[in-house]
């Protein structure tokens, strides 16, 4: 009977060490590249809205509810494209911003930096985020 316990006992501890290696290396964090603030006026006061760039060309934003989605960037244009967020109660007010920014922020920009600003245009849209 010890015979057959030892091989059994031998190959979970095998796949076990195994699977604790992947599950260390799908915690890791995300690094974050940049992070911006853009300011709003609302009816009750000034907004900071969060905007992080990501590792792996991820991106979200924050303002009550968390905004994700991607972004590709090259030498002129930054392309954002944010596709899923999470749904909790917020002032009415701010829940219209979030639904206005969303459809607003996704798409292709031309950006500029200068010092701490980041310029996104497009058309008649224009955001000024300032680095954190």
């Amino acid at each position: 009977m010890l015979k057959k316990i030892l091989p059994t006992c031998f190959i979970a501890f095998v796949f076990a060490a195994c699977s604790s290696n992947v599950a260390k290396n799908q915690e890791k964090e995300t690094k974050v590249l940049a992070e911006y603030k853009l300011s709003i006026k609302t009816n009750s006061g000034q907004r900071t809205i969060q905007i992080n760039f990501l590792e792996d060309n991820l991106a979200s934003y924050k303002v009550c509810n968390t905004i994700f989605g991607t972004f590709t960037k090259n030498d002129k244009t930054i392309k954002l494209n944010f596709t899923a967020s999470t749904k909790m109660m917020c002032e009415p007010e701010l829940m219209k911003i979030e639904d206005k920014i969303m459809r607003e922020f996704n798409g292709e920009f031309n950006f500029k930096e200068y010092g701490n600003k980041l310029i996104l245009k497009r058309d008649s849209l224009s955001f000024e985020l300032e680095k954190y």
